[in-house]
């Protein structure tokens, strides 16, 4: 047998080597091998290197770990610019193994719901943390359970920061004061003056959010 046809033997039986283990063989160098391969009309790559420079929408991924079908490449288009993928592990949600649920009580409510065992170890990570107060249902639930406390309907046990700003304003005291913000016409300028501490400055713009001079929080009358 030639070394042309020991050539295209090695390519047609063993398409996953290279031109370097080939031309090893056959005592050629890959130069060599990759001439008669592009006379014979073969693939000079191997199939590793022809996967690889694909384009991404024409590329099969890794087989289905259920099933056995590839699962071809998934785009993905992100809000900030520029695009990326990745290649799923499972060709659809049949195949997708279902995770373990566990059903919890909200502190607020007390009605059950439910979470993915990994959902309610992440939640108990972040309350044994300190970073949530209690499990709850939802953000309406721990909303609602922050202003109770606020409002004095139920007790600080979960010790809820009160305080806000550098000056330490409660919210319990800063719900009581007057929140209207009066506006001064004069016959050339606007001015804005504060209910609290009768500061008055020019008006620019839009209405603001609240008093340069103690901080309140405004709203426009």
């Amino acid at each position: 047998m030639t070394t042309r046809q020991t050539v295209v033997k090695l390519r047609t039986d063993h398409p996953d080597w290279t031109l370097a283990k080939i031309g090893q063989i056959v005592d050629r160098t890959r130069e060599r091998v990759r001439q008669i391969l592009i006379s014979e009309g073969l693939e000079q790559r191997s199939t590793k290197a022809a996967y690889s420079r694909q384009p991404s929408h024409m590329k099969k991924g890794q087989p289905c770990k259920k099933c056995g079908t590839p699962v071809p490449y998934r785009e993905r288009l992100y809000k900030g610019g520029g695009n990326g993928g990745s290649y799923p592990r499972y060709c659809s949600a049949e195949c997708r193994p279902k995770e373990e649920e566990i059903e919890l009580l909200c502190f607020y409510c007390n009605k059950p719901y439910v979470l993915t065992v990994p959902q309610a170890r992440s939640r108990k990570r972040r309350v044994t943390s300190g970073k949530y107060k209690a499990n709850y249902c939802s953000h309406s639930c721990s909303t609602k359970a922050y202003w109770d406390v606020v409002h004095g309907k139920t007790p600080n046990d979960l010790n809820y920061s009160l305080d806000i700003g550098p000056k330490g304003v409660k919210r319990e005291e800063l719900a009581r004061r007057p929140k209207a913000l009066t506006i001064v016409k004069t016959t050339t300028t606007e001015f804005h003056r504060c209910p609290k501490c009768d500061y008055e400055w020019k008006a620019q713009g839009k209405n603001p959010k609240q008093c340069p001079s103690c901080q309140i929080k405004l709203a426009i009358k």
